[in-house]
């Protein structure tokens, strides 16, 4: 490699990680305790999660929910924790226009739900199965939740400042490129060397070289690794920016079927009839039947669309 190319992989490196190195240690540190947020939410409550073995009871939330609602025609999303003893509760407006009036649809929001939005007839919260007791999201609001959002700079978001995307989101797929472009010039400036250095430690030298060292050796090591930490975190953060080309070039500019084919969201609107099931929906015997089907499986999402209607659609 020609001193040219060398000084410019160098400079170029070495800005970029140096920009990005406080934000994405946050990022990390925040992102590795986010694995463990249950039990870091359980832990601040005084609750254990070992050993629980609550049945999740589907029906007592929507019979309680059907004493402050009227449930016909209502879509709900159940978001499960890992562990099982709770879930987040998403219900929308009714389908049925005589009841409420569904919400309008965007081309921004187009197949893509924002979990949580407020709407006076809508509602989001957290069941537990444990206790059956359920609380808003800023009442259920913990160090867990704390953590996980910041994992994704999310609290910077009330920073008001607005560049078509919540500054905090913003932030964090800057940082997300910024690592990836680091990682590419990295390699690049390590490249003639990296045989000869990748075994190379001098533990007995100044600490210059020492750190030089083990930020080579650690940095080729997990470049797979961070490579795709780096790939997957633009691709959540700014994922308009590089799935909007790929839509228009393979999916004819169809971002809902790019969107269900990566299992991002799924289609699933039936048409509202307005003709009521004859029984009731038992939500629990559909479940359990899942489970007696797919024992070693575990249901994380479950989705209810136009309950209380002829033609209703349970997944």
């Amino acid at each position: 490699m020609d001193q040219r190319k060398y000084n410019i992989y160098f400079h170029t490196h070495t800005i970029s990680g140096i920009v990005i190195a406080a934000l994405l240690y946050v990022i990390f540190f925040a992102g590795s305790f986010s694995f463990f947020k249950d039990d870091i939410a359980a832990w601040q409550k005084g609750k254990s999660l070992s050993n629980v073995e609550s049945p999740a009871d589907f029906n007592y939330i929507l019979d309680s929910m059907g004493t402050k609602y009227n449930l016909q025609g209502r879509n709900f999303d159940f978001y499960l924790l890992r562990q099982g003893h709770g879930t987040y509760v998403n219900m929308s407006v009714s389908q049925d226009t005589t009841i409420s009036k569904p919400e309008p649809k965007t081309e921004k929001s187009k197949g893509r739900k924002r979990r949580g939005a407020k709407n006076e007839d809508s509602a989001y919260f957290l069941h537990s199965f444990v206790d059956k007791t359920q609380s808003s999201y800023d009442e259920g609001y913990d160090i867990g939740e704390f953590l996980y959002r910041l994992h994704f700079l999310a609290p910077l978001n009330q920073i008001p400042i607005r560049l078509g995307t919540p500054f905090g989101y913003l932030l964090a797929g800057i940082v997300s490129f910024l690592f990836l472009f680091a990682l590419i010039t990295g390699l690049f400036l390590h490249w003639d060397k990296i045989k000869n250095n990748f075994f190379l430690f001098r533990p007995w030298s100044k600490w210059k070289t020492v750190w030089t060292d083990m930020h080579t050796v650690l940095g080729v090591i997990g470049f797979p690794f961070q490579l795709i930490f780096a790939i997957t975190g633009v691709v959540l953060i700014v994922n308009y920016v590089l799935i909007s080309p790929f839509s228009k070039l393979i999916y004819n500019g169809d971002q809902d079927k790019l969107y269900q084919e990566l299992q991002y969201n799924r289609a699933m609107e039936p048409t509202y009839s307005y003709q009521p099931l004859a029984k009731k929906l038992d939500v629990n015997a559909f479940v359990n039947h899942w489970m007696n089907e797919w024992p070693e499986s575990d249901i994380s999402r479950l989705y209810i669309r136009n309950f209380g209607d002829k033609v209703w659609k349970l997944l």
